[in-house]
């Protein structure tokens, strides 16, 4: 009986040559290894070897891992066998926090990670009238259409693509069959999927810019299911979270965000490593005096030595080591608007 393997394409962006390489990405279960072959010249890229950061939860269409320090987006299943043996596990549904949600959303994020399904997009945006007419106008001629129209425009909304094993299910059971989202049909959550998360087209992202701070929730803490819970923390703490969105960094990217840090850190490679293993979301974090205090409430960034002397602090309760110490963020208070700026302004139309 021959070994199991799924096969995947898979992206890579060569800032040499200023193009996408394409590659046949082999993945094995039974010991996590990984195989990689451009298919373009054929060439054998990478001789099968077990990659530590991949995961097989990692491994769906519109993802992204890193291998070898390149940053793969997968694009579509190899071959049928891969196809007919993980779609089934891999629905995607989109999802809609209105106004009256977002002081929950740390709950809400965790509820959603331990019903057995995962965020792979996100972002929080205000709509306007026109825009909501646009997105929903199927309903038009349904009783609820003012109902729907007013939810989605009386304040920010925060929209998510879930993915993941009767993803549509789980995701009603954490917000309720009553809530006023799940009256909108399936091509108008696809509406709202293509025009707020796919080419964001439609609504104005939520960040303003003023006395607030940057805090990333990491990837290994994301893919650990705990994100939900350090942001529950965060809002406990009374801070206000005015923008956030779901991204993964480029290696560029990270290397550029964390700058500041090569030469002052002797962590920086692995520090820009982390960054692009998986999905983070970035936040705008809102209090008076918000980079400092915010900075406190994070703690030291070794998590072994917040333990000792802040042990409430978000890398006390969720940190593991220097490198996945849970959270970045702002160290330096007029860095503070340029961190954000960089994910909200920039980032976020990219």
């Amino acid at each position: 009986m021959s070994e199991e393997r799924f096969c995947f394409h898979a992206d890579w962006y060569d800032p040499q040559a200023a193009f996408n390489r394409r590659y046949q990405l082999l993945y094995y279960p039974s010991d996590g290894s990984v195989e990689l072959f451009e298919i373009k010249t054929k060439r054998h890229f990478l001789k099968r070897s077990r990659i530590e950061t991949i995961n097989p939860s990692d491994l769906y269409i519109g993802s992204t891992v890193t291998i070898l320090s390149r940053t793969m987006k997968i694009v579509e299943y190899g071959d049928v066998y891969t196809s007919r043996s993980l779609s089934s596990n891999q629905q995607r549904t989109t999802a809609v926090l209105v106004k009256g949600h977002l002081s929950k959303l740390g709950q809400i994020i965790d509820s959603v990670y331990k019903s057995g399904i995962k965020i792979s997009k996100m972002r929080q945006v205000q709509l306007n009238t026109q825009d909501a007419y646009h997105l929903i106008s199927t309903q038009r001629d349904k009783s609820n259409f003012n109902v729907c129209t007013n939810a989605l425009t009386e304040g920010p909304i925060v929209v998510m693509e879930l993915l993941g094993a009767d993803a549509l299910n789980k995701w009603k059971s954490v917000i309720g069959v009553s809530d006023i989202t799940s009256e909108l049909d399936f091509e108008t959550m696809n509406k709202i999927n293509e025009n707020l998360l796919q080419n964001r087209k439609l609504g104005k992202n939520t960040a303003v810019y003023n006395d607030t701070t940057c805090c990333i929730i990491k990837p290994h803490l994301v893919a650990s299911g705990m994100a939900g819970a350090a942001i529950y923390e965060i809002q406990r703490a009374g801070y206000d979270i005015s923008a956030i969105m779901a991204l993964n960094f480029s290696k560029p990217n990270a290397e550029e965000f964390l700058e500041v840090y090569k030469g002052v850190l002797q962590e920086y490679p692995e520090m820009v490593e982390e960054l692009v293993n998986g999905t983070c979301f970035a936040l705008e974090v809102k209090s008076q005096g918000s980079q400092g205090t915010f900075r406190d409430f994070c703690g030291p960034h070794d998590p072994e030595i917040a333990r000792t002397l802040r042990p409430g602090t978000l890398r006390a309760l969720f940190g593991t080591d220097k490198i996945k110490n849970a959270v970045h963020c702002t160290d330096l208070q007029e860095d503070s608007i340029l961190e954000v700026e960089y994910f909200f302004r920039i980032l976020d139309q990219i």
